[in-house]
């Protein structure tokens, strides 16, 4: 009966055994297609089975121990010789892997101010050392006596702050890596503040950049604000 209505279908619409061919090789090639697209995604996706286990870094030598249980170690080799150590959480978002450390870990530095009278109002940009390198600005907070003043004291985008009075007794500049930042009103309040910050250690960075996982390997991927960060993480076989 299904065999009498094919026929009687390929009739009314005139397919021909060729036709017929023709129809049977292009239905197979779409499905090949399907069939390989769903092996791509499925192989491309990040499980927790295939992303637990110990990596190393190899150019410092630090280890990232990855848990089933969506926990991390992590022990950074520092400049002075010593080891640094941090655990948190992990997850994934958009098949890459993020890292959020249970404290963060800060580093003291050395400051160096420089006004700069290009700039005639009452600024404070943050860079890294010597380099152009920007200092991203978590927070602010602006004191007089023992109160803070309110967000209209001040404006911030990226590694700049616009300070919009001159009444009060002290800045506090938060960002993601450094020991708290103090500026007493001892600043220049007529141009522009460069504060040039001088880490003492290492920079903790695993936290900064989402990674992707490639054979066995665990890549950062660059963001908008840190592009210059880069981390690569070899996984170890099995013990």
């Amino acid at each position: 009966m299904k065999k009498f209505l094919l026929l009687e279908f390929e009739k009314s619409f005139g397919i021909c055994e060729f036709g017929r061919i023709y129809i049977f090789k292009q239905m197979k090639k779409t499905f090949s297609l399907v069939f390989y697209f769903l092996i791509v995604l499925t192989s491309c996706k990040i499980t927790h089975t295939a992303l637990a286990g110990k990596y190393v870094n190899e150019p410092f030598g630090d280890t990232l121990e990855v848990f089933p249980n969506k926990r991390y170690e992590y022990v950074e080799v520092l400049n002075n010789g010593n080891s640094g150590w941090t655990k948190g959480k992990w997850e994934i978002r958009k098949n890459k892997v993020h890292f959020i450390c249970d404290t963060k870990p800060l580093v003291g530095f050395k400051e160096r101010v420089i006004a700069d009278s290009t700039i005639k109002r009452f600024q404070i940009d943050l860079l890294l050392g010597e380099t152009k390198k920007p200092i991203y600005i978590e927070d602010v907070k602006i004191y007089k006596k023992d109160s803070i003043l309110g967000d209209e004291s001040f404006r911030k985008s990226g590694n700049v702050i616009d300070i919009l009075r001159t009444d009060y007794d002290s800045i506090v500049v938060i960002t993601f890596n450094f020991v708290h930042l103090l500026f007493s009103n001892k600043l220049n309040h007529q141009y522009r503040n460069i504060i040039k910050i001088f880490p003492a250690e290492r920079l903790y960075e695993l936290d900064k950049v989402p990674y992707k996982m490639s054979k066995n390997a665990l890549k950062s991927t660059k963001t908008e604000r840190y592009e210059d960060v880069y981390l690569s993480f070899k996984k170890l076989p099995k013990e």
